[in-house]
């Protein structure tokens, strides 16, 4: 009930974005309207995901749609902060629940744009090992690298703590471990390690539908 009238507010000011006559202003508090709506949405979910039990539905999913999917969701901060989106995808496709992959690539990408400054940029990855999310911001300390995906756990203000502790309960659905290092030429990489078994399965499965069709 709560998320109907906030996704109006975000279909209004979108299409108020397009009028070509808004200044400088105008166009900055459209952003920010904006914003503030996907804040709002990112927190509710969490509330909710967090609160109720959440069983992964694994099947083959194609990780550069999901990554799209996700770059979409944040666009307009994307922009707004002008944060480049690179894309090293060496994996197609991995066994996971669709949508508990796209709420961690939105959360991880999240947490990037708000670590960064004008001009920054996000890599986002992919090999045997699983998904990495990097960004060059300043990184994390390491005495609270781990609290962070504790519940209710925040440095942010006005945040509710639930986001990385959301992403992590949802990899641990999909039998994989979210985790967060330090990158050794400055920002902090994330890495949605999966299990080999995982993409075993998913290897076998495609295989079997290739000989399928032969």
């Amino acid at each position: 009930e709560i998320r109907n009238p906030l996704g109006g507010i975000e279909l209004l000011a979108g299409l108020l974005m397009e009028d070509k006559n808004l200044n400088k202003q105008q166009r900055t508090y459209l952003y920010k309207i904006q914003e503030e709506v996907q804040g709002l949405k990112a927190q509710i979910t969490d509330y909710l995901q967090y609160s109720r039990p959440m069983p992964a539905d694994p099947v083959p999913v194609d990780v550069p749609s999901v990554v799209n999917e996700a770059e979409q969701a944040l666009l307009s901060s994307l922009r707004k902060k002008n944060i480049r989106l690179e894309k090293r995808l060496n994996t197609s496709t991995i066994r996971f629940d669709r949508q508990h992959l796209l709420q961690i690539l939105i959360n991880l990408f999240s947490n990037s744009v708000e670590a960064l400054d004008k001009d920054g940029k996000i890599i986002v990855a992919s090999d045997a090992e699983g998904i990495y999310v990097q960004d060059n911001g300043p990184g994390i300390n390491e005495e609270i690298k781990e609290k962070v995906f504790r519940p209710f756990f925040t440095t942010k203000k006005g945040g509710a703590g639930l986001g990385l502790a959301v992403c992590r309960k949802l990899a641990e659905e999909n039998d994989a471990r979210l985790e967060l290092h330090n990158h050794q030429n400055g920002g902090v990489v994330f890495h949605l390690k999966i299990l080999h078994s995982r993409y075993t399965q998913t290897k076998g499965l495609n295989h079997a539908q290739n000989r399928s069709h032969t």
